[in-house]
């Protein structure tokens, strides 16, 4: 019984390790895609206030620029804007500029109207997705008809990936020092107050085998153990004693009758 107390403590203090690492992991993506998103939303607004000001100005070719230097960003990919047609008017890779997008998130939100912003997670690419409407102006209105276009901002994901690996193996590492180290001790408190007492109940039991009964187990423990190292006591006090009387009676009828 007691092999397989310590076998299944030993599969659980082995398995909270994996399950604290895995929680991590997830706690740590959900953490790193957020501020992520945080960042991306940030850099697309600028943007968007950025081309609203330059094309007013009536200077396409700055914006591109903006874009290129934009795309420099370590987390960024890619930036495109487009008009409500979907043709691209400016570019962080140049070639792209004047034909029409491909991306069909883009083109959902253009024929959604593109007047709600939005941000979505592409795990098979590792990309963080976000859109933001152009209006016409700073002034303008937040309904369909002020807008003109839309940025679209593709982040890079890749780093949050590594992170969060990151931070599962590091808690991986303290969880299994201190999974192993609470496992060593549960076995120690085990074996100090169940395997030890339970095997000092045995010893008086063997040597009895050998014809010696006069040993006892003296249990000055008031738990569980105590309590059955008495009663074991008292049933070897009551059987020496039948058997004493046994011996007493056999003796008596092995001795010759005395002579007359």
């Amino acid at each position: 019984m007691l092999s397989k107390v310590a076998l299944r403590l030993g599969i659980f203090f082995l398995v909270a390790p994996l399950i604290v690492s895995g929680v991590t992991y997830h706690r740590t993506r959900q953490t790193e895609t957020a501020a992520l998103e945080r960042d991306g939303g940030a850099i697309a607004d600028l943007l968007n206030y950025s081309s609203r000001a330059l094309l007013e100005q009536g200077a396409p070719h700055a914006m591109q620029r903006v874009l290129a230097n934009c795309a420099l960003i370590t987390s960024v990919r890619r930036v495109r804007m487009t008009d409500l047609s979907g043709k691209i008017i400016a570019s962080s890779y140049r070639p792209e500029v004047a034909t029409s997008s491909t991306s069909p998130l883009l083109r959902s939100f253009l024929d959604d109207g593109a007047g709600r912003p939005i941000a979505q997670l592409l795990d098979e690419r590792s990309e963080l997705t976000i859109i933001r409407p152009i209006y016409r102006s700073p002034a303008g209105g937040l309904t369909a008809q002020h807008v003109v276009g839309a940025i679209e901002l593709v982040m890079e994901r890749r780093e949050i990936d590594a992170l969060a690996s990151a931070a599962a193996l590091r808690m991986l590492a303290i969880a299994a020092g201190v999974s192993l180290g609470l496992l060593a001790a549960v076995l120690l408190v085990l074996h100090s107050t169940l395997v030890r007492p339970l095997q000092e109940l045995l010893v008086p039991a063997r040597p009895r085998r050998g014809g010696e009964r006069s040993r006892r187990r003296r249990a000055r423990r008031d738990d569980e153990i105590g309590m059955l190292a008495r009663s074991l006591d008292d049933m070897a006090e009551e059987r020496d004693a039948i058997l004493g009387q046994l011996e007493e009676h056999l003796s008596a009828r092995r001795s010759p009758p005395p002579m007359s």
